[in-house]
């Protein structure tokens, strides 16, 4: 009964609960998407197969949406906006350097680098 008072406010109060529930459906959805994704992890430096003149780097790079964070194996940390870096030892040859980074509901993801070092040593 669209057009009396009764009808009208019926509608007004199905119409506001319906744009309430879309709304906290589409707030869920957009806040659920970075788990959804699960980590990331990038390396900004040094670029995989790089050739190093010495005996002594420092591996950088990003982290997003993880609990944990390991270089070779051992653990690493980052600061407030996901920011890591950490001091190696090369040794002349190929270096096998791997980073993984795991988030809260345990998806992994893991990045590999072979450096070459130069080493006169």
């Amino acid at each position: 009964m669209l057009g009396s008072r009764t009808g009208n406010l019926r509608f007004i109060k199905i119409s506001a609960i319906t744009a309430l529930i879309v709304f906290v459906a589409l707030f869920a959805f957009f806040r659920s998407l970075n788990y959804i994704r699960g980590p990331i992890i990038s390396v900004s430096y040094p670029e995989n197969g790089s050739i190093i003149d010495s005996i002594i780097i420092e591996i950088r790079g990003n982290a997003q949406r993880i609990v944990k964070i390991t270089l070779n194996g051992y653990p690493i940390s980052i600061d407030e906006q996901g920011n890591w870096k950490e001091t190696l030892i090369l040794y002349s040859g190929i270096n096998k350097i791997t980073v993984q980074a795991e988030d809260q509901f345990g998806r992994s993801v893991k990045k590999q680098l072979d450096i070459i070092g130069r080493t006169n040593q």
